[in-house]
């Protein structure tokens, strides 16, 4: 594919792809969908020595780019910071986690007009893309002006190397202008070259989730919430789960009730707007649930459903185990890495591609244990909640695991001060 049938192809797409995204910024986050901001109408950047520009897509980009975005404030308190999201809820995300220290933006449409809009009025030092987003025309507009770009904690799955090969001229093209590809793990950094990027513009420099660490505050507020939201009750919790995946959760739950009947079950949907279809499925299960969002504590119920934003963190401090979703069904899998900096014993089912190699070397560590069904999803935490000595020997490792990787962040920014020719 070549720039021209990707932009014919994106134009075409536009009066279809306008409404989409209106209805899905609604469903996700309550909000329209800032169509100003998406076609480069932004007011101007007050900043006359150029912020710094972070782009995250989604919550999970937002929530692995936060101790990044502290690094960056405290090395270059000069320049400021413009974050970009790609979703509403990513948008929404952002927005409770760092208010107002910086300017948060939503991403404009890869097309000439929206971004040479966007960045005439911007007018960045840098651009920092964090992990597996290329925009063609963003990137072109960019290197032509000279602002240096890199791709930060940058990662690509085998799905996502096959998709982009469809388009492998336009990819190519894409990734040559980039200053620095900071790839997570040299896996991904071989990836890249195979698509093309120039090899002396590719670096592997580390996976920046290595770098979250739990505030002392979340794990104090999940300990209060738990307090007076669960009483002294056993709690599970399954994180970030996906249709069809839940039905699997439930069924391993009826396994953990036959030795522990009085555990709860916090369910966290990926996507919390789907909290009262959740309801009617619980209750099918003649079990009694009750949904975060509605307020109330959790006496009587078996299933508490989380269906608001931005709190997994803190609901994952509650916990005596967590189980990650998006594993049990072909999805790929989500952070497992957030459970664990808890010092919480973490399952995941078979399907982690998303991040094998973080997955890979947890597992390995003995830090977070695979099951392969639902059944041994209900086997493995019926044991966890009966041992405490387990529970902490896992937690141990996964600190082991954390504490022997972390530095990414530090790396990172090291680099791009030195793209920008500053030194810190």
């Amino acid at each position: 594919m070549n720039r021209g049938l990707y932009n014919a192809i994106l134009a075409a797409l536009m009066p279809v792809a306008l409404p989409w995204m209106e209805w899905r910024a609604r469903r996700q986050a309550g909000r329209s969908d800032a169509w100003g901001q998406r076609l480069g109408y932004v007011s101007a950047e007050e900043n006359s020595a150029g912020p710094i520009w972070v782009h995250a897509a989604s919550v999970g980009e937002v929530q692995a780019a936060l101790p990044l975005l502290r690094a960056l404030d405290n090395a270059l308190p000069d320049r400021g910071l413009v974050v970009t999201t790609f979703t509403a809820a990513g948008a929404r995300r952002l927005e409770e986690a760092a208010g107002d220290r910086v300017r948060r933006l939503m991403l404009p449409y890869d097309l000439p007009g929206p971004v040479n809009r966007f960045l005439d009025r911007i007018q960045p030092a840098a651009l920092l893309v964090t992990e597996t987003e290329l925009w063609p025309n963003l990137f072109r507009a960019v290197h032509a002006r000279g602002i240096p770009l890199m791709l930060g904690s940058a990662r690509l799955s085998d799905k996502a190397t096959a998709r982009y090969r469809r388009i492998g001229g336009l990819i190519a093209e894409t990734l040559s202008q980039v200053d620095l590809i900071a790839a997570q793990t040299e896996v991904d950094a071989e990836r890249f070259r195979s698509l093309g990027a120039p090899l002396d513009r590719v670096e592997t420099l580390g996976n920046v989730k290595f770098d979250l660490q739990a505030a002392s505050s979340v794990v104090e507020q999940g300990i209060g919430l738990r307090r007076s939201l669960f009483g002294d009750r056993p709690v599970w919790i399954a994180g970030s789960t996906r249709q069809g995946e839940e039905e699997k959760v439930l069924d391993a739950f009826e396994r953990v009730r036959q030795d522990h009947p009085d555990t709860l079950l916090v369910l966290a949907p990926r996507h919390p707007e789907r909290g009262g279809q959740l309801r009617q499925l619980v209750k099918a299960r003649a079990l009694r649930s009750v949904n975060r969002s509605e307020g109330g504590s959790a006496d009587g119920a078996q299933v508490f459903i989380l269906d608001t934003l931005g709190e997994l963190m803190t609901f994952y401090a509650t916990a005596d185990v967590a189980f990650v979703g998006g594993s049990l069904v072909p999805v790929g899998g989500h952070n497992l890495l957030e459970p664990v900096a808890l010092g919480i014993p973490v399952l995941t089912g078979p399907y982690y591609d998303n991040a094998v190699d973080v997955a890979d070397m947890l597992i390995a560590a003995g830090a977070v244990r695979r099951v392969m069904d639902a059944q041994a999803l209900g086997d493995r935490v019926t044991e966890l909640l009966a041992d405490g000595g387990l529970r902490a020997d896992q937690a141990a490792a996964g600190w082991r695991v954390i504490e022997a990787n972390r530095g990414a962040v530090d790396r990172l920014v090291t680099r791009l001060a030195r793209l920008m020719g500053e030194e810190w």
